[in-house]
């Protein structure tokens, strides 16, 4: 059967090391105090198994989310084909994942926010969709009238956002923001991300988790914005690269799967189908997603 190559979400499925490293991350994050806003990123290349890394991370952290003591947000930024979208749908999570335990005032700071990065053009075009997602997520209805109350201001964003963060600050809840895939955007989304995260998106009791190539959006940024080389380090406070398998688990779990389709020779034919395996073969399998990829195309 070919595989889907879909993300681990439960420990007993892991086969190459992720768990242990999934679950001290997840201890950190729930001992993390965030006053003024903190960023992670988790790192490595394409196909290493950071996506399962979260999950297994989300898995450890379920039950301070149950006690409430937790709210995760998961923002998929490659679902939007520009910035304008992007940014859009980064304060509809925020006011959707935030606008549940704040007052009104709370929520129309995050949507004058968003207001004024977009520009009232783009914004006003998907202002409805941001204020359907009332508290606990149900459906409510605002008249058009009250829609220009809502984003009317005489503040500059710098107020709003010390206001929004006085609020934030006054609660118990801590939030965790995962951004996941950041390396599928183009440059300028990409930058973007860390632009939001920097700038309002930096809030008290507000934990951000962004998951990328390090070595894919450096290039990214540098070969796009020269200027920006370092920006990252402005952006991340901890950065952890996810540890890659164990080359000799990798490859046994290779050639597990193998005999199960093919069976495995006898005699000198055994010999060559190992020799050509160990030689040609293993050194091409270096992670979990050239391990799946492989066993799709036997």
């Amino acid at each position: 059967m070919i595989s889907n190559d879909s993300p681990i979400t439960d420990p007993k499925d892991d086969q190459f090391g992720i768990d242990n490293f999934a679950k001290a991350i997840a201890k950190a994050i729930e001992k993390l105090a965030v006053p003024d806003g903190t960023v992670i990123a988790l790192t490595g290349p394409w196909g290493s198994g950071k996506s399962s890394a979260v999950n297994l991370m989300r898995y450890y952290l379920k039950a301070i989310e149950e006690n409430e003591e937790l709210k995760t947000i998961v923002f998929n930024p490659w679902w939007y084909s520009d910035e304008p979208a992007l940014t859009r749908a980064f304060f509809q999570h925020l006011y959707a994942g935030l606008g549940s335990q704040l007052s009104r005032n709370g929520r129309r700071l995050i949507l004058s926010l968003g207001k004024k990065l977009l520009g009232a053009g783009p914004l006003i075009s998907g202002v409805s969709d941001l204020l359907t997602f009332g508290i606990w997520g149900k459906i409510v209805s605002l008249a058009s009238s009250s829609l220009a109350d809502m984003i009317k201001t005489d503040r500059t964003s710098e107020d709003e956002h010390k206001q929004l963060s006085d609020l934030l600050r006054k609660q118990s809840k801590k939030y965790l923001i995962i951004i996941d895939d950041i390396d599928r955007l183009i440059p300028e989304q990409t930058l973007s991300i860390f632009r939001l995260v920097k700038s309002v998106g930096r809030l008290p009791n507000v934990a951000y988790l962004l998951v990328f190539d390090r070595e894919l959006a450096e290039r990214l940024l540098a070969e796009k914005y020269p200027s920006e080389r370092h920006f990252l380090e402005k952006v991340v406070q901890a950065a952890f690269e996810i540890p890659l398998p164990d080359p000799t688990i990798l490859h046994e779990s290779l050639l597990q799967a193998l005999v199960a389709i093919t069976g495995h020779p006898e005699g000198e034919d055994g010999v060559r189908f190992r020799n050509t395996l160990s030689d040609a073969v293993n050194p091409l399998v270096q992670l979990p997603r050239d391990l799946a990829r492989l066993m799709g195309n036997f």
